[in-house]
């Protein structure tokens, strides 16, 4: 089964994630642009995990509410720093953690 698809959309998401996350905590400002990659490589690295077929559905779990999260986050604060903390960290933690339950899957 050829999974180096899905680590590469993952990886590449979470290390644009954390790119993102560099300009929130320093308080500025982050492109539309960059957000709006950040969401197509959320939606498919959801879709390669559908399609890898896991013996597990937890990665999957993870990056759908990751994904929600996320944008709930964005619908509801919007270009506003600060004031989503807990959301912001809720999205990040799920995430991360899908990764590296994806690597531990994969490993």
């Amino acid at each position: 089964m050829v999974t180096w698809p899905v680590v590469v959309v993952l990886g590449a998401n979470v290390g644009l994630g954390l790119y993102l996350a560099r300009f929130y905590l320093a308080g500025q400002r982050n492109g539309s642009l960059l957000r709006g990659i950040h969401l197509i490589l959320g939606l498919a690295a959801m879709e390669s995990l559908a399609m890898v077929g896991l013996p597990s559905d937890t990665p999957l779990l993870l990056v759908g509410g990751a994904l929600f999260a996320g944008l709930v986050a964005s619908l509801m604060y919007g270009r506003k720093i600060g004031g989503a903390g807990l959301v912001w960290m809720a999205h990040a933690a799920a995430g991360i953690i899908a990764f590296g339950v994806f690597l531990r899957w994969v490993g």
